[in-house]
């Protein structure tokens, strides 16, 4: 049963909440001196079991603590700094002629402060150890596995030539355990990053060059972005038009672009050419039309065979070397009457030479012994190592063809040991799969070609070997 509220001096105490919380907080000029209101008791509990149960509570002590138990110490190892001295090494590919060279490069730092290394995770250790070259926004530390490093120090068990490659966090606490055993005289740890591995690692889009320390790295590589505007109107009318060349004139037994002639000669279209007749349709020539003819004419013009030699220049042979202007009129004037008596001194010289000439023997029935062949000064055969690099570049120079194009044909070449002797002999498909960039004609050619060169070379040993 409630209790009724108290609002007079004499009445019955009321409930607790109402003498301890209402009468303090609304009339304080009803509180009793010196009396404690009474706590009711619940319905169907005796009186005065509350009272026994709080009595009880507060008698009873606290569970005092084992007698065998020690209070936990702080391990002062933890505490305990090191310097990290970091070392990264990457190499680079260096091309000596057709030959290509790598070379190893090793960087070393060391960080300016020192470092608690047995109380951090791996992945801070990682980002310490990368700032000493500042690289630590560079790579990401904070994933479970990697980027591998290799840590030692001095008296490690292996030393730097077999220390241990730390990429997890359960290798990282195993070296930690070590590392806290070494004695205190040991106040540098040793790291070593092979940047050439850390690739899966990297945050940038993109690889940066090895040298960390661009001083214009900006003008090195750029910052224009290609972009169609950058290209005026008629470069872009230009590479429009050569789209529809190659659409139209598409060859499928060279595998590129070529004109056929009305002659049904295949004239090869290279970039050059490519250009030149793109400029003419650009002037309003349909695409699906022949090239002009004098760009016909020039695409079919060969190179002389004979070069003219002599104090004249590089003349063509059969043109005439024409009088110099002299400075004086004496030098013109003989230089006239040169001319003039050349033609006669020339026929004074045969008649003289016929009257002075032996009769022809009469013709004998005994067969004459045949006469020495004379042959003329050619250049000496190349050496053994170099027969498929010189046959190639002539074959390049005859046909026309990109010493680009014939470099990788020489290397892939020589990787297999093939020989100009040996090039006459091997199957067309086998060259396809060699050379794909090369047309199945030029293939044909070029087997011809090795095939005539190194008979010739043959012929050069031999005679010269009399």
């Amino acid at each position: 049963m409630s209790q009724r509220a108290r609002w007079t001096m004499d009445g019955p105490p009321g409930s607790a909440f109402h003498e301890l919380v209402v009468v303090p907080t609304l009339a304080p000029q009803l509180l009793r001196d010196g009396q404690v209101p009474e706590m009711p008791a619940a319905e169907g509990v005796p009186e005065g079991s509350n009272q026994a149960a709080d009595t009880a509570a507060n008698s009873a002590e606290a569970v005092a603590p084992p007698a065998g138990s020690v209070a936990p110490q702080i391990d002062t190892r933890l505490s305990r700094t090191f310097f990290i001295h970091v070392t990264t090494c990457y190499t680079t590919t260096i091309k000596n002629g057709r030959a290509e060279k790598r070379e190893k490069h090793e960087t070393s730092k060391s960080t300016t402060s020192a470092h608690p290394v047995l109380a951090v995770t791996r992945s801070a250790f990682i980002t310490a150890a990368l700032s000493a070259h500042l690289l630590q926004d560079r790579y990401d530390a904070n994933v479970p596995n990697g980027p591998p490093m290799k840590v030692f120090w001095s008296g490690s068990p292996g030393g730097k030539t077999h220390a241990p490659v730390v990429q997890t966090d359960a290798e990282w606490q195993a070296l930690q355990l070590q590392l806290g055993m070494v004695k205190a005289s040991v106040g540098t740890v040793q790291v070593v990053f092979n940047l050439d591995g850390m690739s899966p690692w990297a945050k940038l889009k993109r690889p940066l060059s090895p040298s960390l320390h661009e001083e214009h790295g900006e003008i090195t590589y750029g910052t224009a972005v290609p972009n169609v505007a950058a290209y005026s109107t008629e470069q872009t009318a230009r590479k429009d038009a050569a789209k529809l060349i190659e659409k139209a004139w598409k060859c499928v037994v060279h595998q590129g672009i070529c004109y056929i002639a009305p002659s049904l000669e295949h004239i090869q279209i290279h970039d050059v050419r490519l250009a030149q007749w793109s400029s003419a349709v650009v002037g309003g020539r349909p695409a699906t039309d022949a090239p002009p003819e004098q760009l016909v004419a020039l695409w079919s013009q060969k190179p002389s065979a004979v070069k003219a030699r002599g104090r004249t220049g590089p003349h063509p042979a059969g043109a005439q070397p024409t009088a110099e202007v002299a400075g004086s009129a004496g030098d013109s004037g003989a230089t006239v009457i040169l001319t003039a008596l050349l033609p006669l001194l020339t026929t004074v010289f045969e008649r003289g030479l016929a009257q002075t000439a032996k009769p022809v023997a009469p013709v004998s029935d005994v067969a004459a012994a045949a006469p020495r062949s004379l042959h003329l000064a050619s250049s000496p055969p190349p050496e053994v190592n170099e027969e498929l690099t010189r046959c190639l570049e002539a074959f390049a120079r005859e046909r026309r063809i990109p010493f680009q194009l014939i470099d990788d044909a020489i290397m892939t070449l020589s990787d297999h040991s093939y020989t100009p002797d040996a090039i006459a002999s091997v199957p067309i498909e086998r060259l396809q799969e060699l050379l794909p960039d090369f047309a199945e004609g030029q293939l044909y050619a070029l087997k011809r070609y090795t095939d005539e060169w190194y008979s010739r070379i043959v012929t050069k040993r031999s005679r010269r070997s009399l």
